[in-house]
């Protein structure tokens, strides 16, 4: 038998579905809330879509190339834990902040 070929652990399998649950929970939760999070923490409109705009921009220069580079260089596992650590982190800075500018 090729290593392809042969049967995923359970546990190999178990965790794949969190992380894929964790991934999809962390697009489709943060992502349609945070224009109605960032209007109440902010009352000017133009203020709210540069804010947006910032996390579609961080997602072009730093997502799609991190995504590419670890294709490219086989290192899968680290990109989506440093991926997941990060939507932590910006979930616990939202979560944390007081205003716009983040104190």
């Amino acid at each position: 038998m090729t290593e392809a070929s042969q049967p995923l652990p359970k546990r190999q399998i178990a965790i794949t579905i969190v992380i894929v649950f964790l991934y999809w929970v962390s697009l489709y939760l943060f992502v349609p809330t945070l224009p109605v999070y960032v209007q109440s923490k902010v009352n000017d409109l133009a203020l709210v879509g540069v804010i947006l705009s910032m996390y579609g921009l961080w997602q072009i220069f730093s997502r799609m190339p991190s995504g590419i580079v670890s294709d490219w260089i086989g290192w899968r596992r680290p990109d989506i834990l440093l991926g997941l650590l990060l939507v932590a982190l910006g979930a616990w800075v939202l979560a944390n902040s007081q205003n716009a500018s983040g104190c």
